[in-house]
């Protein structure tokens, strides 16, 4: 059984609430089995299980991490063994683990929660295939911004803060799509389901726009700890008897842990088709490399971060560095950051600077 997992979250007043109402209605008028998982923190605080000042944060989000594992392991499975007999079902989050960390005030704190379970960060997010990541109308339209949830605490520049750190928590997922919900309800709706039927069906379309950036890694000093989540990826491109799909295994590290990606995917023209893309084992893994022929390799640090509302990555290679954006449903005026040396888009008009980028990259030997 294939089991798809989508995590919705954002900072309060984010339209969540409504998000999984809609998104339940879909999957329950398409027959589609799915099971929901409310959000953990507001089930404690409304049964007056809540934090007692600032010393008892770090205990009560280690509470949050270990009933948030619990309704997960229990909602698996249920739909692998009480709903087995089918072959998908799809798991939807009200907020998922990793969002502990934006309640967290260092990094560490989050880490410690972590190394007591025995878990890793960058296991737990490429656990969830989709990200989606509702922005609070604290930042997008504050004059409408309120508190109706009673278990919400946050006044407009407290939401707003939370509502960025929440973004920067899942910023590191490879499939995280930001929604400004400054756009209607029915128009943010509308965006939200458009995405689960594509990943539902195994046809996700990423239109990914790439910029050649100046090789002058002084520029990328602006990226830190506190703004961005940085990953080393190795990729390998496997010799599959298909013409069509593109086989890719990826090794994301981050923090001295490892995950394993398998993606399928085609691309048309600046356009990328995902049929699948799933984590797997370190055993699945090796099993892929030795089974198969690696054709390719590449390898790069890849710097996440958000400006202007929107998910930026700067893969940086040996020889050349590519800025790259994935264009969301909203169509949003796109603002390059200012700090970055921009010298070219890369284009389907620009295909001489894509296969220069290749030469360079295949005589530096990194098949």
């Amino acid at each position: 059984m294939e089991i798809i997992k989508v995590v919705l979250t954002g900072g309060p007043c984010a339209g969540k609430t409504t998000a999984l109402n809609s998104i339940g209605e879909y999957l329950a008028q398409n027959n589609i089995p799915f099971t929901t998982v409310p959000e953990t923190a507001t089930e404690l605080i409304l049964g007056n299980a809540k934090p007692l000042g600032e010393d008892t944060i770090c205990k009560f989000q280690s509470l949050v991490l270990k009933k948030q594992l619990s309704k997960e392991e229990i909602t698996e499975e249920y739909l692998r063994e009480i709903r087995k007999p089918i072959d998908k079902g799809i798991i939807i989050y009200d907020r998922g683990l990793i969002d502990n960390k934006a309640y967290l005030s260092k990094k560490e704190d989050f880490q410690l929660l972590l190394s007591k379970k025995g878990l890793a960060e960058i296991d737990i997010l490429d656990s969830y295939d989709l990200v989606l990541d509702l922005l609070s109308t604290a930042s997008c339209k504050p004059e409408v911004y309120n508190l109706f949830n009673k278990a919400r605490m946050e006044d407009v520049e407290t939401a707003i803060k939370v509502d960025e750190r929440t973004s920067l928590a899942w910023i590191a997922h490879r499939n995280l799509k930001i929604i400004n919900s400054s756009i209607s309800l029915e128009e943010e709706t509308k965006i939200i389901i458009d995405y689960i039927k594509e990943i539902i069906n195994g046809n996700q379309t990423k239109e990914i726009r790439k910029f050649l950036v100046d090789n002058n890694t002084s520029n990328y000093c602006v990226y830190n700890d506190n703004n961005s989540e940085t990953l080393f990826i190795t990729e390998y491109f496997l010799g599959y008897n298909d013409n069509l799909y593109n086989h890719v295994i990826s090794k994301r590290e981050y923090d001295n842990e490892v995950s394993y990606i398998y993606t399928i995917y085609k691309e048309e023209d600046d356009k990328r088709v995902i049929i699948k893309d799933k984590k797997i084992t370190r055993k699945e893994y090796f099993k892929l490399l030795s089974q198969y022929k690696v054709i390719d390799r590449t390898e790069k640090t890849e710097i996440n971060f958000i400006e202007n509302k929107q998910k930026f990555k700067l893969c940086i290679y040996e020889d050349y560095t590519i800025l790259e954006l994935e264009e969301n449903k909203l169509n949003d005026k796109l603002i390059l950051p200012s700090n970055l040396n921009i010298i070219q888009e890369i284009t389907n008009s620009l295909t001489p600077v894509k296969k220069k980028i290749r030469k360079k990259e295949l005589n530096n030997g990194n098949i």
